[in-house]
């Protein structure tokens, strides 16, 4: 029958026991699987945390490590910019006072030009190489040579300007890029909030090479120390030609001012003798008339020595002329010279046909060097109401001084015997 009990009770004890303690088993291993493999699985995920935090760290110590040299490279290109900033202010200023001098240069230049021009149109006699010509062949040559040098520091300079223009173009385009550069990486830091499937490329940032941007370093430190060497040079230039120009100017009107000295000394005393002469001439020509009407028609000696007489005047009447003609020339000399006193750069620099030296409050003062007084400047060197020029004074030659006789009036000679 099926209702009747096939085992015994130990055997359904043990078979009961068995599948507990069965149980039991598969389910503390499961449990240590599945708790092996959920430690595994944190170990894992806390490997790639770490992992991650680590690359992470090292991402930014890297664009920390470049945004430190960045740094330092942007600080001293600023400051160089800084100083090329001072550079540039200093050359201009230099160019500009070099082009002053240049100028001044230029005006004391033609000055002395005029002066030799002048000079050229002495009388042949007067043509000499004296000491005013000396000067003026010196101060010309001086201020030729420092104009030659104003133009070729000006040159420099402005070469100078510009390699300073480019060259703080330069580094403000590295410092840029620097900058660009810098900014990428810290965003590259940044999670990518609003883009996280990189739909969207940045931009990328220019490329920077250290050793370029070392070369440009170093070639500004030697523009900087050029611009410096260029500023002093255009001070040093500008103070020694000065000096030089003004000690050359000095020594041309000192020796302008001798020579009309001497001039108006020489052309007095020719005057003098004119009248001396005059007054021998007009004497000798009475006493010999009166002699000559009292000769004995007999007296063959006194005849002889009247004729040596006659002579005899006639060279002193020779001699007069030439001295004359000499006082002439003197005159033309010291003329010439004084307008080369009262030569200005304005005058210089203008046609000298369309100007005319007239005299100024800076004028030298003529009447103290010819030793004549107002009465006589108003009468004109010759007394005859007025200057003249040296192709005037042979046809009035007459009129100041006589006729050819050489017969003048007491008065007459008292006249030029005064003057």
């Amino acid at each position: 029958m099926s209702g009747t009990p096939s085992g015994s009770p130990d055997k359904w004890q043990a078979r009961n026991n068995y599948h507990i303690s069965k149980t039991r088993s598969l389910a503390r291993d499961m449990l240590r699987s599945v708790q092996a493999n959920e430690a595994q699985e944190r170990a894992s995920k806390d490997a790639a945390t770490e992992e991650a935090a680590r690359e992470k760290q090292r991402l930014r110590d890297d664009v920390f490590a470049k945004a430190s040299m960045h740094g330092e490279v942007i600080t001293t290109a600023s400051k160089c910019m800084r100083d090329i900033e001072d550079a540039t202010l200093q050359t201009d200023n230099s160019l500009a006072q070099l082009r002053q001098e240049r100028a001044l240069s230029f005006a004391a230049l033609q000055v002395c030009k005029r002066r030799i021009q002048e000079r050229e149109k002495r009388p042949k006699p007067e043509l000499i190489q004296d000491d005013v010509a000396d000067a003026l062949d010196s101060e010309k040559k001086l201020l030729e040579t420092a104009r030659e040098d104003y133009l070729q520091m000006e040159s420099d300079g402005k070469k100078l300007g510009d390699d300073l223009r480019k060259t703080r173009n330069s580094l403000s385009e590295d410092t840029g890029g620097r900058r660009l550069v810098m900014k990428h990486d810290q965003q590259s830091l940044k999670p990518n909030v609003n883009n996280p499937n990189n739909i969207i490329q940045p931009r990328q940032p220019p490329s920077v090479c250290e050793g370029q941007s070392r070369i440009l370093l170093d070639d500004t430190f030697q523009l900087l120390e050029r611009a410096s060497q260029h500023r002093q040079k255009s001070i040093a230039l500008i103070f020694r030609s000065k000096d030089e120009a003004r000690k050359a100017v000095t020594l041309t009107e000192d020796c302008l001012e001798k020579h009309t000295d001497a001039l108006a000394h020489l052309e007095k005393t020719l005057k003098e003798q004119m009248a001396a002469a005059d007054n021998a001439i007009s004497y000798a020509e009475r006493s010999l008339d009166r002699s000559d009407r009292r000769l004995d028609p007999n007296d063959s000696e006194k005849k002889e020595k009247l004729l040596r007489d006659r002579q005899l005047l006639d060279q002193l009447v020779k001699q007069r002329e030439v001295i004359h003609q000499e006082a002439l020339h003197k005159l033309s000399a010291l003329d010439i010279d004084n307008r080369c006193r009262r030569i200005t750069p304005v005058q210089a620099c203008h046609d000298p046909e369309k100007l005319s030296l007239t005299p100024t409050r800076s004028a030298p003062n003529l009447l103290a060097v010819s030793g004549g007084s107002n009465a006589d400047r108003k009468k004109g060197p010759w007394g005859n109401g007025g200057s003249l020029s040296a192709a005037e004074y042979p046809m009035q030659k007459d009129k100041k001084f006589g006729n050819s006789s050489f017969k003048t009036s007491a008065n007459a000679q008292m006249g030029l015997a005064k003057r």
